[in-house]
């Protein structure tokens, strides 16, 4: 008898259904489910549709196409609402009944997701971080793919408040309170894959393995098969990448605008700086600031990241709080541009410090002095990117997730037989 899994997806996630792969998560989703496709095993697809995201897609007719090739054993779709994502007053107690609005409507969803699981009883159940039902109820095993307790946003947000006294005493209160609330919403999952070394360790101290933890460095796209090239007599494309609504975007953004543009922008004349993901409508302070520098270009959304991560010749990574963002890093190891990173970095990706597959930098003067030594230093240029290939081939190559699904299968089934 073929065993039983509930795959849950995200609506963006259909895009494997398409032939070409430009989002990283799609990429993800895809081999996930090929690998279990492989293994024989009967899926069922839960979709979760964030009500908040307008969608021009046919999402039934799509899964109707999958079912009837036999693909796929059924389909369910269950709508995700969630108030936050609506503009919440400054008012404290409307604040509140919003929050309370919004864990009202997380029990409908898991409830409705619930049903779905026992309706099926599947041999298990593989979700995702910010889809999976935090209100789970059913004696199915649950896998969830991510989980952070988002200590880096908190951190971000500290440390742009002025001091006071008790600043530091009160955050630590705040972190200690986040990783209680953070414990009790993951109660119900059985098994954590984390793709993140970093946020891995956290999770494996906070949960006390329940649930179990297997933490590993995020699988990512190979962007190219060539050999490093060094690109002279033009200026330098500097990227940095992620939309400026992200705590980690923002960070890059403003160490870029306030730590080396404000200060040393007449030594960097060589160089042009491509902020991708931008979101247009977002007025942001920053973008005004950095509007004044002729050398900065706005890219806005782009549909191949891909493409323009390979004609970059540098990507900026100035995010002092680790583990900055997840797969983007070792996306950019396996193709052309150099890295020059924060060195807090260093805690969320120490393998591309220890070998030596990028430079890194602390002060505004020290990323200036190390743009300009990766702009007309070739051979260190080429040096850093075929380093930069061998971590990602090593650490980072999706040829490693299918050993990471096989482990996550047997770690389920064995956990299911002895509880």
């Amino acid at each position: 008898m073929a065993l039983k899994l509930i795959l849950n997806a995200e609506i963006g996630h259909l895009g494997f259904l398409d032939k070409k792969f430009f989002n990283g998560d799609v990429e993800i989703f895809k081999i996930i489910f090929d690998y279990f496709k492989s293994r024989n095993i009967s899926i069922t697809l839960l979709i979760t549709n964030k009500v908040w995201i307008k969608r021009d897609l046919k999402i039934e007719q799509s899964l109707n196409l999958l079912k009837n090739q036999g693909k796929i054993e059924n389909f369910f779709i269950v709508d995700l609402i969630n108030s936050i994502h609506k503009n919440i007053s400054q008012n404290i107690y409307d604040s509140i009944k919003m929050k309370l609005l919004a864990m009202k409507e997380s029990q409908k969803y898991s409830e409705e997701f619930s049903n779905v699981v026992n309706l099926v009883n599947p041999d298990f159940v593989f979700s995702f971080q910010d889809i999976f039902p935090v209100y789970y109820n059913s004696n199915v095993p649950l896998v969830v793919w991510g989980l952070h307790n988002s200590e880096y946003v908190m951190r971000y947000t500290n440390d742009k408040k002025e001091n006071f006294l008790f600043k530091n005493q009160l955050f630590y209160l705040k972190l200690l309170l986040n990783n209680f609330f953070y414990r009790n919403r993951v109660k119900m999952v059985n098994l954590n894959l984390c793709p993140s070394i970093y946020c891995g360790k956290i999770n494996r101290k906070i949960f006390k393995n329940k649930p179990t933890v297997i933490y590993f460095n995020h699988p990512t796209r190979d962007l190219k098969n060539k050999e490093p090239s060094f690109k002279s007599g033009k200026k330098k494309i500097v990227a940095l990448i992620g939309t400026t609504q992200t705590t980690f975007a923002q960070s890059n953004l403003e160490f870029l605008a306030y730590e080396i543009l404000s200060q040393y922008s007449e030594e960097l004349t060589e160089f042009e700086f491509h902020i991708v993901g931008e979101n247009k409508n977002n007025l942001h302070k920053l973008k005004k600031i950095l509007s004044k520098f002729k050398n900065v270009k706005f890219c806005g959304y782009l549909d191949d990241l891909y493409m323009k991560i390979l004609n970059s010749d540098i990507v900026l990574h100035a995010v002092k709080y680790p583990p900055t963002s997840g797969y983007k890093l070792p996306n950019i190891c396996s193709g052309y541009p150099c890295l020059l990173l924060h060195k807090e970095t260093f805690k969320g990706f120490p393998e591309l410090f220890r070998n030596k597959a990028c430079l890194s930098a602390s002060t505004g003067r020290e990323f200036v002095r190390k743009l300009k030594i990766l702009a007309k230093n070739k051979s260190l240029s080429i040096k850093l990117r075929k380093n930069a290939r061998k971590v990602y081939e090593k650490y980072y190559s999706l040829n490693n997730l299918p050993k990471i699904l096989e482990k996550c299968e047997k770690m389920v089934y064995r956990n299911y037989e002895t509880s």
